[in-house]
């Protein structure tokens, strides 16, 4: 799939701006990697160059913390791919607001901008954050979907992966498949130890002695809350049942919510041990209150919760997966142990338990990795570089 052509008969001829206006698309207007990656890339974009816009299909957290920040922030809300019922509102949205390139984020979005887009004129970049087609998948609903991406990627002026590893699915995807690799960023300023004034432990009744592990992330399948629970609860048992000082921090909603509170319930250990917190925007302090980070994901693109947790100096454990292993090395910057594994897991928050100067290598190293190789602003100057070629071939 080599990027689209753009040629005079499809693509209207640029209008010469001082600015150029940008509608960023995602389907959900919550909180996750991809709307936390739209708030750090709109944030960081430069102002005098490019005016963001930005469209949700549905309401939420993300939509809000945007309009607060002064941003132009649409909700045509809608639950379905390539919903035609929504047409002609995106489409005089684009035309009210003078768009110059849509940016989407996710198949979603895609299925739902790629008509009106067209109509107009207005080239399209595509932003995967994690492929839409998974293993666990039936065989149906996993080729559809495999059938969709190609679809997408042809569709689109250019193709961003946020992973080498995705990069690399999208290749086995089609043997012409062209994408330019922008990793996700951290706003290293917001999520540093040394800028975090307030301690939430006696708010949320953690010890201050307790050795916590924190997982912040979105309660689905995905990211596996459930065996997250389990391992813990083994971790705790080994170390000293009720007496032990690890303590659970988990931070999130979705649809493993009610699943996660009937297993916690269920027992007398995790009632005590785990502090469970809905959706939260104190994110740098919540991890500021945590001695340790974990994401046993199922897959990922590149998870913007384990950055923000690197760049906290935190020792991390995930799971061995797509994009996280283009991040950590296992005993380096963070642990890396085995998918769908109890036994993994639990073991490896025993062994930061009880190995104070590992955990202290492996927060440098991680924050260390963040500046280097995964800030905020060199995402936006890699995406505004990608803009700016897009748009040249509308000249």
């Amino acid at each position: 799939m080599q990027t689209s052509a753009l040629t005079s008969a499809t693509i209207a001829p640029l209008t010469h701006k001082k600015t150029v206006r940008v509608l960023h698309a995602i389907r959900q207007g919550s909180i996750g990697g991809g709307e936390s990656h739209i708030i750090d890339l709109v944030t960081h974009l430069n102002k005098s160059d490019y005016e963001s816009v930005i469209l949700a299909f549905s309401p939420g957290a993300m939509v809000d913390r945007l309009r607060k920040m002064g941003y132009k922030v649409y909700v045509i809300e809608s639950t379905n791919a390539f919903d035609l019922s929504t047409g002609r509102q995106v489409r005089n949205l684009l035309k009210s607001q003078q768009i110059d390139l849509v940016h989407v984020h996710g198949t979603r979005a895609f299925s739902n901008l790629l008509l009106p887009a067209r109509q107009l004129g207005i080239p399209l970049v595509y932003t995967v954050h994690g492929w839409s087609f998974h293993s666990d998948q039936s065989f149906p609903v996993y080729h559809a979907r495999r059938m969709a991406e190609v679809f997408f990627c042809k569709a689109a002026q250019q193709v961003i992966t946020v992973s080498a590893a995705n990069h690399l699915t999208g290749q086995q995807l089609s043997t012409d498949f062209h994408s330019v690799t922008i990793p996700n960023g951290v706003d290293t300023e917001r999520f540093n130890l040394n800028n975090i004034k307030v301690d939430l432990r006696p708010s949320l009744g953690i010890p201050a002695d307790a050795f916590v592990i924190g997982f912040v992330a979105r309660l689905t399948k995905q990211k596996q809350p459930l065996l997250m629970l389990h391992a813990f609860e083994k971790a705790v048992q080994k170390s000293g049942g009720m007496e032990s000082k690890l303590h659970l921090l988990m931070v999130g909603d979705g649809e493993l919510r009610p699943d996660v509170e009937n297993v916690i319930n269920h027992s007398e250990l995790l009632q005590k041990k785990v502090c469970l917190q809905g959706f939260r925007t104190d994110v740098p302090e919540l991890l500021a209150a945590c001695n340790a980070y974990c994401l046993p994901s199922l897959w990922e693109g590149l998870p913007i919760a384990l950055l923000e947790a690197m760049a906290m100096q935190l020792p991390c454990v995930a799971t061995a997966v797509d994009g996280t292993c283009n991040v950590l090395q296992n005993e380096q910057n963070g642990l890396l142990i085995a998918p769908e594994s109890v036994d993994a897991l639990a073991n490896a928050l025993l062994y930061l338990l009880h190995d104070d100067a590992m955990c202290r290598k492996l927060g440098k190293e991680a924050r260390r990795t963040v500046e280097k190789r995964f800030s905020a602003q060199a995402m936006a100057d890699r995406t505004a570089a990608v803009y700016e070629e897009v748009l040249a071939m509308r000249e």
